[in-house]
């Protein structure tokens, strides 16, 4: 197994983070900026993965906010 960094680990969700941003963007032509923040507040990579397979699937942004919550 790979040994990760901590500065790795945060680059790895940051990534994560703007792929989601920038799926819920491309399919519905906006992201609340509220969403921006709740999305940028995960670091859980396991948590980030899921979000981001549940955005290229989720019919509308409301219901992708309901995710987070």
């Amino acid at each position: 197994m790979t040994y990760i960094t901590s500065i790795e680990r945060l680059g790895i969700a940051q990534t994560l983070q703007q792929s989601i941003i920038k799926i819920i963007r491309t399919r519905f032509q906006d992201a609340p900026s509220e969403l921006v923040e709740q999305i940028n507040k995960i670091y859980d990579h396991e948590r980030l993965n899921q979000l981001l397979e549940q955005a290229i699937t989720i019919g509308s942004v409301p219901d992708f906010q309901e995710l987070l919550t």
